[in-house]
């Protein structure tokens, strides 16, 4: 299946918060380069897109129209640098962020959808026991240069526990 970008006007079957040509320019802007192949690169930029639909509930604001949007931008209620975004347009710290997961996956070999497991409090590899601490939960691993692009866009509570979060 083809790339179908949303454009912040609701688009039926969006998959992506960016068309693979913007992608492509997105990536040189940044230094590196999607794959060659029209197919892989698409792949990337949707899996990557998958991943920030996993962050939901970090972002500020709320689906722009509710559950008939198919992505979780555009978003209504969003400010940046003390600035309402408005609600009919895709950030583009979100088309950054989402080409730099691209990237994770494609250079890096990174899995996206990892879980950290930041609540191990000691491991004993001999004979396989673990103990972590008394709160338990997973957080994904977040990518420096995916939280660096999103942090705009989070929670104020959580861009800082994101940032915290970061492993290279």
């Amino acid at each position: 299946m083809t790339i179908i970008a949303e454009t912040g006007l609701v688009v039926a079957n969006a998959n992506s918060y960016v068309t693979l040509a913007e992608g492509r320019a997105l990536a040189a802007d940044m230094g590196f380069a999607l794959p060659v192949d029209d197919v892989a690169a698409q792949n990337a930029l949707k899996a990557a897109a998958n991943y920030l639909e996993g962050l939901a509930g970090l972002y500020q604001g709320h689906s722009a129209n509710g559950f008939e949007q198919p992505l979780q931008w555009p978003r209504n209620l969003v400010f940046i640098e003390g600035y309402e975004f408005p609600s009919d347009m895709i950030p583009k710290a979100l088309k950054k962020a989402q080409v730099s997961a691209a990237f994770e996956l494609i250079e890096n070999g990174a899995d996206l959808f990892q879980v950290a497991d930041s609540n191990v409090k000691r491991r004993k590899t001999d004979v396989l026991e673990t103990e972590y601490f008394a709160s338990k939960s997973s957080t994904l691993i977040a990518f420096p240069r995916v939280a660096a692009n999103l942090k705009p866009l989070l929670i104020q509570s959580t861009n800082y526990g994101l940032a915290d979060r970061v492993r290279g």
